[in-house]
């Protein structure tokens, strides 16, 4: 297992996450509905989807858990993206998973994790 330092060096030399596509924040609040926002794994096969879908489950709340008639839980923490956990990106918005159509009304207000 190689050091930290080296782990940095190789990386980027930050001790500090990199969250891409910070500047588009502000527009995705501004058309999106709280009520459509949800959450869901996304990635590549073993590289740990399953065990991120039950941290997500565990330690992230709907941002509004009354409001909206979201009965549901799984219409904020998604199983999966809509267009598929394993599918690349470009399948956001040309391909929904069927049984998906049921808990996700708007898929470009999913965040995929």
């Amino acid at each position: 297992v190689p050091k930290w330092s080296q782990i940095l060096e190789n990386y980027g030399g930050k001790d500090e996450p990199v969250i891409v596509g910070l500047q588009h924040c502000k527009e995705y609040r501004r058309r999106t509905k709280l009520r459509d926002i949800s959450i869901g794994p996304a990635g590549m096969f073993s590289t740990g989807t399953n065990l991120l879908n039950r941290l997500l489950k565990e330690n992230c709340e709907n941002p509004d858990k009354t409001k909206y008639g979201r009965k549901n839980p799984l219409k904020f923490n998604l199983h999966q993206v809509p267009w598929g956990k394993h599918n690349p990106a470009e399948a956001r918005g040309a391909y929904m998973v069927e049984y998906m159509r049921e808990y996700v009304e708007n898929p470009m207000a999913v965040l995929p994790i």
